[in-house]
């Protein structure tokens, strides 16, 4: 999902910083569903497959770690393990 994520422009998904969430716009949704060639996404959240739920966590995963996480302040990469903090360590 990383190099899914990577291809994505600015008009295709929508950073809120403040409650730390990355969401797809209506075009996002329609490049990832091209890339993937599958449907991702539905209007409620049960109506999703066990596969659709399974592939939109890892595409939100993806898309928190690009777009909104920063090494050595969010998270640190210690023996080849990522480490993460519930917020950013005390400067």
């Amino acid at each position: 999902m990383a190099q899914v994520v990577k291809q994505l422009k600015p008009e295709e998904y929508e950073v809120d910083e403040k409650n730390r969430n990355v969401n797809l716009t209506e075009i996002g949704i329609g490049h990832v569903e091209s890339i993937l060639a599958c449907s991702c996404s539905t209007r409620q959240a049960e109506d999703l497959t066990p596969e659709q739920a399974r592939l939109t966590g890892y595409l939100e995963q993806a898309m928190r770690a690009q777009f909104l996480f920063h090494r050595n302040k969010d998270y640190l990469v210690q023996a080849g393990k990522v480490i993460m903090w519930m917020s950013s360590p005390a400067a």
